[in-house]
């Protein structure tokens, strides 16, 4: 989870807050509420759990198309890693309310 969770998530921010990067912004967003009801919450995780998942199965698409269309490339050319990745939060431990 460190090297596929973790580690992009810190990259993007490392990159992000960098001053001297020549590339643009790198794509990182939350949605964050804090007016859910707790009789709310299990529902709201189903349909959020349903909503990432359809949402990774088209991005892991996305990259199997591109894998395909050069997987019989014999230039040898440059590849890179890319990763792109959502999650759920719920607050879990009262006292740890973090502040936004």
């Amino acid at each position: 989870m460190l090297v596929h969770g973790a580690y992009p998530l810190l990259c993007n921010i490392v990159h992000n807050t960098d001053e001297e990067t020549k590339e643009g912004l790198w794509p990182n967003r939350i949605a964050f509420t804090q007016s859910i009801r707790r009789d709310d919450a299990g529902q709201l995780r189903r349909i959020t759990r349903d909503r990432i998942v359809e949402f990774a199965e088209s991005i892991d698409d996305l990259f199997m198309a591109y894998e395909s269309l050069h997987e019989s490339d014999s230039s040898g050319g440059e590849k890179e890693p890319i990763a792109v990745g959502v999650f759920y939060f719920e607050e879990a431990d009262e006292n740890a309310n973090y502040q936004w």
